[in-house]
Protein backbone atom coordinates (compact mmCIF):
# COMPACT_ATOMS: atom_id res chain seq x y z
CA UNK A 1 0.00 0.00 0.00
CA UNK A 2 1.08 3.63 -0.57
CA UNK A 3 3.96 3.74 -3.09
CA UNK A 4 4.76 0.11 -2.64
CA UNK A 5 8.50 -0.09 -3.41
CA UNK A 6 11.52 1.93 -4.33
CA UNK A 7 11.02 0.83 -7.93
CA UNK A 8 7.96 2.98 -8.53
CA UNK A 9 9.44 5.83 -6.52
CA UNK A 10 12.44 5.86 -8.82
CA UNK A 11 10.24 5.57 -11.91
CA UNK A 12 7.87 8.37 -11.02
CA UNK A 13 10.32 11.02 -12.22
CA UNK A 14 12.00 9.08 -15.01
CA UNK A 15 10.14 10.94 -17.75
CA UNK A 16 10.44 14.44 -16.33
CA UNK A 17 11.64 17.14 -18.70
CA UNK A 18 15.29 18.08 -18.68
CA UNK A 19 14.56 21.39 -16.98
CA UNK A 20 12.91 19.66 -14.03
CA UNK A 21 10.16 22.30 -14.01
CA UNK A 22 7.40 20.60 -15.96
CA UNK A 23 6.65 16.93 -16.62
CA UNK A 24 7.04 15.71 -20.18
CA UNK A 25 4.10 14.58 -22.29
CA UNK A 26 5.22 10.96 -21.87
CA UNK A 27 5.18 11.34 -18.09
CA UNK A 28 1.70 12.87 -18.13
CA UNK A 29 0.43 10.18 -20.47
CA UNK A 30 1.87 7.37 -18.36
CA UNK A 31 0.37 8.88 -15.22
CA UNK A 32 -3.04 9.23 -16.85
CA UNK A 33 -2.88 5.69 -18.19
CA UNK A 34 -1.94 4.28 -14.78
CA UNK A 35 -4.75 6.24 -13.10
CA UNK A 36 -7.33 5.01 -15.61
CA UNK A 37 -6.06 1.46 -15.18
CA UNK A 38 -6.41 1.75 -11.40
CA UNK A 39 -9.97 3.05 -11.72
CA UNK A 40 -10.82 0.22 -14.10
CA UNK A 41 -9.33 -2.35 -11.71
CA UNK A 42 -11.50 -1.07 -8.87
CA UNK A 43 -14.64 -1.03 -11.03
CA UNK A 44 -14.00 -4.60 -12.18
CA UNK A 45 -13.49 -5.77 -8.59
CA UNK A 46 -16.71 -4.05 -7.54
CA UNK A 47 -18.59 -5.70 -10.41
CA UNK A 48 -17.18 -9.12 -9.43
CA UNK A 49 -18.32 -8.57 -5.84
CA UNK A 50 -21.81 -7.70 -7.05
CA UNK A 51 -21.97 -10.84 -9.20
CA UNK A 52 -20.64 -13.22 -6.56
CA UNK A 53 -22.84 -12.00 -3.72
CA UNK A 54 -26.02 -9.92 -4.22
CA UNK A 55 -25.48 -6.75 -2.20
CA UNK A 56 -25.65 -2.99 -2.46
CA UNK A 57 -23.16 -1.12 -4.62
CA UNK A 58 -21.69 0.39 -1.47
CA UNK A 59 -21.07 -3.01 0.11
CA UNK A 60 -19.57 -4.28 -3.14
CA UNK A 61 -17.19 -1.28 -3.18
CA UNK A 62 -16.27 -2.11 0.41
CA UNK A 63 -15.36 -5.66 -0.64
CA UNK A 64 -13.35 -4.34 -3.58
CA UNK A 65 -11.50 -1.98 -1.24
CA UNK A 66 -10.78 -4.87 1.11
CA UNK A 67 -9.25 -6.88 -1.74
CA UNK A 68 -7.17 -3.92 -2.90
CA UNK A 69 -5.77 -3.26 0.58
CA UNK A 70 -5.04 -6.97 1.12
CA UNK A 71 -3.26 -7.12 -2.23
CA UNK A 72 -1.22 -3.93 -1.87
CA UNK A 73 -0.43 -4.77 1.75
CA UNK A 74 0.73 -8.17 0.57
CA UNK A 75 2.98 -6.53 -2.03
CA UNK A 76 4.61 -4.32 0.60
CA UNK A 77 5.19 -7.32 2.85
CA UNK A 78 6.42 -9.60 0.07
CA UNK A 79 9.16 -7.11 -0.79
CA UNK A 80 10.56 -7.59 2.73
CA UNK A 81 10.42 -11.38 3.13
CA UNK A 82 12.23 -12.73 0.07
CA UNK A 83 14.90 -14.34 2.26
CA UNK A 84 12.34 -16.26 4.36
CA UNK A 85 11.47 -19.91 3.90
CA UNK A 86 8.53 -20.63 1.59
CA UNK A 87 6.04 -21.40 4.35
CA UNK A 88 7.10 -18.38 6.38
CA UNK A 89 6.85 -16.14 3.30
CA UNK A 90 3.25 -17.17 2.70
CA UNK A 91 2.27 -16.73 6.35
CA UNK A 92 3.86 -13.29 6.68
CA UNK A 93 2.49 -11.99 3.37
CA UNK A 94 -1.02 -13.14 4.30
CA UNK A 95 -0.64 -11.52 7.72
CA UNK A 96 0.52 -8.27 6.09
CA UNK A 97 -2.47 -8.33 3.75
CA UNK A 98 -4.87 -9.01 6.61
CA UNK A 99 -3.49 -6.19 8.76
CA UNK A 100 -3.62 -3.70 5.90
CA UNK A 101 -7.19 -4.59 4.92
CA UNK A 102 -8.71 -5.23 8.34
CA UNK A 103 -6.34 -3.88 10.99
CA UNK A 104 -7.84 -0.39 11.14
CA UNK A 105 -11.41 -1.68 11.22
CA UNK A 106 -10.50 -4.19 13.90
CA UNK A 107 -9.00 -1.46 16.07
CA UNK A 108 -12.17 0.57 15.48
CA UNK A 109 -14.25 -2.37 16.72
CA UNK A 110 -12.27 -2.39 19.98
CA UNK A 111 -12.67 1.36 20.45
CA UNK A 112 -16.41 1.27 19.75
CA UNK A 113 -16.73 -1.77 22.05
CA UNK A 114 -18.75 -3.64 19.47
CA UNK A 115 -19.57 -7.25 20.35
CA UNK A 116 -18.03 -8.97 17.32
CA UNK A 117 -15.43 -8.31 14.65
CA UNK A 118 -16.91 -7.40 11.28
CA UNK A 119 -14.83 -10.05 9.53
CA UNK A 120 -16.39 -12.72 11.73
CA UNK A 121 -19.91 -11.41 11.20
CA UNK A 122 -19.31 -11.56 7.45
CA UNK A 123 -16.69 -14.21 6.53
CA UNK A 124 -16.58 -12.83 2.98
CA UNK A 125 -14.08 -10.29 4.31
CA UNK A 126 -11.73 -13.13 5.24
CA UNK A 127 -12.14 -14.83 1.86
CA UNK A 128 -11.49 -11.61 -0.03
CA UNK A 129 -8.49 -10.79 2.18
CA UNK A 130 -7.04 -14.27 1.68
CA UNK A 131 -7.45 -14.00 -2.11
CA UNK A 132 -5.72 -10.62 -2.22
CA UNK A 133 -2.81 -11.82 -0.10
CA UNK A 134 -2.28 -15.03 -2.07
CA UNK A 135 -2.30 -13.23 -5.42
CA UNK A 136 0.22 -10.69 -4.10
CA UNK A 137 2.52 -13.49 -2.98
CA UNK A 138 2.24 -15.35 -6.29
CA UNK A 139 3.15 -12.29 -8.35
CA UNK A 140 6.69 -12.35 -9.68
CA UNK A 141 8.83 -9.36 -8.72
CA UNK A 142 9.02 -7.98 -12.27
CA UNK A 143 5.22 -8.13 -12.65
CA UNK A 144 4.81 -6.30 -9.35
CA UNK A 145 6.99 -3.46 -10.59
CA UNK A 146 5.01 -3.11 -13.83
CA UNK A 147 1.56 -3.19 -12.24
CA UNK A 148 2.03 -1.42 -8.92
CA UNK A 149 1.48 2.08 -10.33
CA UNK A 150 -1.97 0.91 -11.47
CA UNK A 151 -2.72 -0.55 -8.07
CA UNK A 152 -1.54 2.65 -6.41
CA UNK A 153 -4.57 4.42 -7.89
CA UNK A 154 -6.89 1.62 -6.85
CA UNK A 155 -5.40 1.86 -3.37
CA UNK A 156 -6.33 5.54 -3.12
CA UNK A 157 -9.91 4.75 -4.13
CA UNK A 158 -9.99 2.08 -1.42
CA UNK A 159 -8.78 4.69 1.07
CA UNK A 160 -11.77 6.87 0.18
CA UNK A 161 -14.22 4.01 0.61
CA UNK A 162 -12.80 2.96 3.97
CA UNK A 163 -12.52 6.50 5.37
CA UNK A 164 -16.16 7.29 4.66
CA UNK A 165 -17.45 4.03 6.09
CA UNK A 166 -15.28 4.26 9.19
CA UNK A 167 -16.43 7.82 9.83
CA UNK A 168 -20.10 6.91 9.45
CA UNK A 169 -19.96 3.83 11.67
CA UNK A 170 -18.15 5.70 14.41
CA UNK A 171 -20.34 8.77 14.02
CA UNK A 172 -23.56 6.82 14.36
CA UNK A 173 -22.38 4.97 17.47
CA UNK A 174 -21.17 8.09 19.28
CA UNK A 175 -24.12 10.19 18.16
CA UNK A 176 -26.47 7.73 19.88
CA UNK A 177 -24.27 7.21 22.93
CA UNK A 178 -22.96 10.69 23.74
CA UNK A 179 -24.03 13.18 21.10
CA UNK A 180 -20.32 13.97 20.61
CA UNK A 181 -19.60 12.36 17.30
CA UNK A 182 -17.87 14.56 14.71
CA UNK A 183 -14.30 14.62 16.02
CA UNK A 184 -14.48 10.96 17.03
CA UNK A 185 -15.87 10.06 13.62
CA UNK A 186 -13.02 11.84 11.83
CA UNK A 187 -10.39 10.17 14.02
CA UNK A 188 -11.86 6.73 13.41
CA UNK A 189 -12.14 7.48 9.69
CA UNK A 190 -8.37 7.98 9.73
CA UNK A 191 -7.92 4.78 11.71
CA UNK A 192 -10.15 2.77 9.38
CA UNK A 193 -8.56 4.10 6.20
CA UNK A 194 -4.89 4.24 7.20
CA UNK A 195 -4.59 2.39 10.50
CA UNK A 196 -4.08 -1.07 9.01
CA UNK A 197 -1.14 0.10 6.93
CA UNK A 198 0.26 1.90 9.96
CA UNK A 199 0.21 -1.31 12.02
CA UNK A 200 1.80 -3.27 9.16
CA UNK A 201 4.54 -0.70 8.63
CA UNK A 202 5.43 -0.65 12.32
CA UNK A 203 5.71 -4.44 12.40
CA UNK A 204 7.88 -4.36 9.26
CA UNK A 205 9.97 -1.52 10.76
CA UNK A 206 9.07 0.73 7.82
CA UNK A 207 8.48 4.46 8.11
CA UNK A 208 4.66 4.53 8.46
CA UNK A 209 3.13 6.03 5.35
CA UNK A 210 0.03 7.11 7.28
CA UNK A 211 2.16 9.37 9.49
CA UNK A 212 4.85 10.64 7.13
CA UNK A 213 2.81 11.34 3.97
CA UNK A 214 -0.58 12.90 3.26
CA UNK A 215 -2.28 9.47 3.35
CA UNK A 216 -3.67 9.72 6.88
CA UNK A 217 -4.56 13.38 6.40
CA UNK A 218 -6.60 12.55 3.30
CA UNK A 219 -8.52 9.91 5.25
CA UNK A 220 -9.31 12.46 7.97
CA UNK A 221 -10.48 15.15 5.56
CA UNK A 222 -12.51 12.65 3.53
CA UNK A 223 -14.11 11.31 6.70
CA UNK A 224 -15.03 14.84 7.83
CA UNK A 225 -16.64 15.58 4.46
CA UNK A 226 -18.54 12.31 4.55
CA UNK A 227 -19.97 13.02 8.00
CA UNK A 228 -21.00 16.52 6.95
CA UNK A 229 -22.82 15.18 3.88
CA UNK A 230 -24.55 12.47 5.91
CA UNK A 231 -25.82 15.06 8.39
CA UNK A 232 -27.01 17.26 5.51
CA UNK A 233 -28.83 14.29 3.96
CA UNK A 234 -26.82 14.16 0.76
CA UNK A 235 -27.79 11.04 -1.24
CA UNK A 236 -25.01 8.47 -1.83
CA UNK A 237 -22.66 10.50 0.35
CA UNK A 238 -20.20 7.60 0.37
CA UNK A 239 -19.69 7.95 -3.39
CA UNK A 240 -18.96 11.67 -3.30
CA UNK A 241 -16.65 11.38 -0.29
CA UNK A 242 -14.80 8.53 -2.00
CA UNK A 243 -14.25 10.61 -5.14
CA UNK A 244 -13.13 13.60 -3.08
CA UNK A 245 -10.69 11.59 -0.96
CA UNK A 246 -9.27 9.86 -4.04
CA UNK A 247 -8.67 13.14 -5.86
CA UNK A 248 -7.15 14.70 -2.74
CA UNK A 249 -4.83 11.72 -2.27
CA UNK A 250 -3.71 11.99 -5.90
CA UNK A 251 -3.08 15.73 -5.69
CA UNK A 252 -1.02 15.37 -2.50
CA UNK A 253 0.70 12.06 -3.30
CA UNK A 254 4.18 13.67 -3.32
CA UNK A 255 3.78 15.27 0.09
CA UNK A 256 6.20 13.69 2.50
CA UNK A 257 7.82 14.73 5.74
CA UNK A 258 9.81 11.55 6.23
CA UNK A 259 13.45 12.13 7.21
CA UNK A 260 15.94 11.39 4.42
CA UNK A 261 17.66 8.75 6.52
CA UNK A 262 17.32 5.23 5.14
CA UNK A 263 17.55 3.67 8.58
CA UNK A 264 14.60 1.52 9.69
CA UNK A 265 11.89 3.39 11.57
CA UNK A 266 12.49 1.03 14.51
CA UNK A 267 16.04 -0.17 15.04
Amino acid sequence: MHNFSRGIQAGQFANMGSSGALPSFDHLWNSARSSLAGILIFLILTFIALRLSPQSLRDAADMAATFVFAFTGGLVTAARVGHYSLLRQVAVVLAGGFLTANGGGTARTFILQQPQFFWLENPDYLLVTFAGGVIAWLMAADIREVTESHWDMADRIALGVFAGMGAEKAGLVFMVATGDWFVTGVLLATLTGAGGGLIRDLLLRRWPTALFTSYGLCAAVGGALHLHMVVEGVPVAWFFSTVFTTVLACLTRKWSWRPKSRKPFIE
